[in-house]
């Protein structure tokens, strides 16, 4: 399995020209090692999803959710921390700060939704099906759009780079 690449910090003393240089090649490198992770690691969600939209009950669909959250958590937790993916893409384009910011506090909500999820879906209940089975669509779609987002980040960062 492939894992985010650490960011390497020009060393002291190197001219200002070298540096960026140094910088530049590394996080170029930094990027498509975090790419081909990321693709990985959406490609495997993706793989979930569709089980997900194919559990047919709660139990299936507990199922689904129970293997998808520790992967989640742990693709958020890649991207997150320090030196890590989020780190290189706002080193080099820190114009989109805020962006970046946004995708953090979205892993957080991501995170919380399908536990609530989950959690219902382990319920014994008869009714409410239809609403647990929206609640999944409306998770995936937002999931969807937040993978988009992610690379297409990665691609602004990857040009200037």
């Amino acid at each position: 399995m492939l894992t985010f690449a650490a960011l390497a910090v020009p060393e002291q003393g190197v001219k200002r020209g070298a540096a960026m240089t140094k910088l530049n090649a590394n996080s170029r490198m930094a990027l498509t090692r975090a790419r081909l992770a990321i693709r990985d690691d959406h490609r495997r969600l993706d793989e979930m999803a569709v089980n997900l939209q194919k559990a047919s009950d709660r139990p299936a669909l507990a199922s689904v959710l129970e293997t998808m959250y520790p992967v989640l958590l742990a693709h958020f937790a890649h991207e997150e921390r320090p030196r890590g993916l989020f780190s290189a893409l706002e080193l080099c384009i820190p114009e989109h700060r805020e962006s970046l910011q946004r995708l953090i506090q979205e892993h957080q909500k991501f995170a919380s939704s399908i536990a609530s999820i989950l959690q219902r879906a382990k319920q014994k209940a008869e009714n409410g099906w239809a609403f647990l089975v929206q609640e999944v669509e409306q998770f995936l779609e937002k999931l969807h759009l937040h993978e988009k987002t992610e690379d297409d980040l990665i691609e602004a960062a990857m040009a200037k780079a």
